[in-house]
């Protein structure tokens, strides 16, 4: 597979889970939440990774989502166990159903679940959680 095919398969599956596309990221929008998707090309192989993040609307109020830097938790999506999707060993087929695989498994059920889902399904990410949303989440849920 070739960077220009990683790339066109990944546009059309997530705009077939609903996503829409600006640049080279895609977003979902939810209730609660706007979950960011893109691509990232390694600076050492041939492979790619896809990095996600979730940016929580009460505190983000009229925030331009347009930067994965800002959002309040950040993870990567993974194939076979690896961050890395290496383009000399996958297949179209691969891609797709990874791709399905971590947008059911991650980014709807915290789409659709609010912020405390993502804790849920990875409890060690509330350490690497942006201060504002730990603050946020102490005062929402942990109030004397």
């Amino acid at each position: 597979m070739d960077s220009s095919e990683f790339r066109r398969i990944f546009k059309e599956c997530m705009i077939e889970n609903g996503f829409a596309f600006r640049k080279n990221k895609c977003y979902l929008l939810s209730e609660k939440l706007i979950a960011i998707i893109q691509t990232q090309k390694s600076n050492f192989s041939n492979g790619f990774y896809i990095n996600y993040g979730f940016l929580v609307k009460e505190i983000h109020k009229n925030m331009d989502c347009s930067n994965i830097c800002l959002c309040d938790v950040v993870g990567r999506f993974t194939i076979n166990d690896k961050d890395e999707y290496e383009l000399s060993s996958l297949t179209s087929e691969m891609l797709i159903e990874s791709l399905k695989t971590n947008v059911n498994d991650i980014i709807f059920p915290v789409a659709n679940g609010g912020i405390m889902k993502y804790f849920e399904l990875y409890p060690k990410a509330i350490c690497v959680a942006k201060k504002e949303l730990r603050e946020f989440l102490n005062s929402k849920y942990y109030k004397s």
